[in-house]
């Protein structure tokens, strides 16, 4: 077993130290991460943009650990959480109803730098270190939770939840990660994605906000609203279903596909289409 040079934890995968190609890695990073921001807040996403932008912020080209090939599973406690934020390129499944514990089964020398703590009510998943690229191929976690009302995806991982009640519920990627939640019962429902990830919301809410900045989707169309306000910069895609009133704005070349009769208020700005898809999805 060999320890990080620069004294982490200690661990029997491979690490790439290639100081000029790390450089150049974060430096990309650091201005997609800029770029994705910049669109999130031109869309009008300021409140929650700034979360993302943490989240992406701790994801880099430095260390990299492969894993071991040896699974095992712990079950931690990381205490009592209103949602979840994953930065790290695992399949996240959050079981609503639980006691705010989860479980966690990979490699052996993969499971030491996941951290899963709470910070600021919402439980954080990533490595341990800053820039560390983790081999989370093989990750799996089971998060128990007694109820959620903000999920996220900083970057490749995948997570899905079903059975949802809240009041204001927050679903947000960035990056190529992707949300698929299911069962929703909400008043009002925020949605946004910057990159190329995609969110896949089904259930029932009074209002939705849907912001997409990049090339990412958004497919709501099985989550029934009254009230919608969409907004698309860049290529992107979003399908809903609403009964009252749509509100949509593009920038760029993406669209908009709605069903339902919902009154409709629209502006474009350049090739982006909205067009109705017909009177129900199903």
């Amino acid at each position: 077993m060999r320890r990080d040079r620069r004294g982490g934890f200690p661990y029997d995968g491979v690490i790439d130290t290639a100081l000029t190609e790390t450089a150049m890695k974060t430096h990309i990073l650091a201005l997609v991460g800029t770029a994705l921001l910049a669109a999130v807040l031109a869309a009008g996403g300021a409140a929650s943009s700034a979360a993302a932008a943490d989240s992406l912020a701790w994801l880099g080209a430095g260390e990299r650990v492969q894993g071991s090939g040896r699974i095992v599973s712990q079950a931690r406690q990381p205490g009592p959480f209103h949602g979840v934020e994953l930065s790290v390129g695992a399949q996240v499944e959050v079981v609503i109803g639980g006691d705010d514990t989860l479980t966690i089964e990979g490699d052996d020398n993969i499971l030491p730098l996941v951290e899963t703590a709470v910070r600021n009510g919402m439980l954080v998943i990533r490595p341990v270190k800053k820039n560390m690229q983790i081999d989370g191929r093989r990750l799996k976690i089971v998060v128990r939770a007694r109820n959620v009302d903000n999920l996220g995806v900083a970057g490749s991982g995948t997570l899905q939840a079903t059975r949802i009640r809240a009041d204001k519920l927050t679903l947000e990627v960035a990056g190529s990660g992707a949300l698929d939640i299911d069962g929703i019962e909400a008043k009002s429902i925020d949605v946004e994605v910057a990159g190329s990830g995609k969110v896949e919301a089904a259930g029932e809410a009074a209002r939705a906000a849907i912001s997409i900045a990049g090339s990412g989707k958004a497919d709501t169309t099985r989550l029934n609203v009254q009230h919608a306000t969409v907004s698309v910069s860049g290529s992107g895609q979003s399908l809903l279903t609403a009964r009252s009133t749509i509100t949509a704005n593009i920038t760029g070349s993406g669209n908009v596909g709605y069903y339902g009769d919902a009154q409709l208020t629209k502006a474009v700005a350049g090739s982006g289409t909205v067009q109705r898809l017909g009177a129900s999805a199903r």
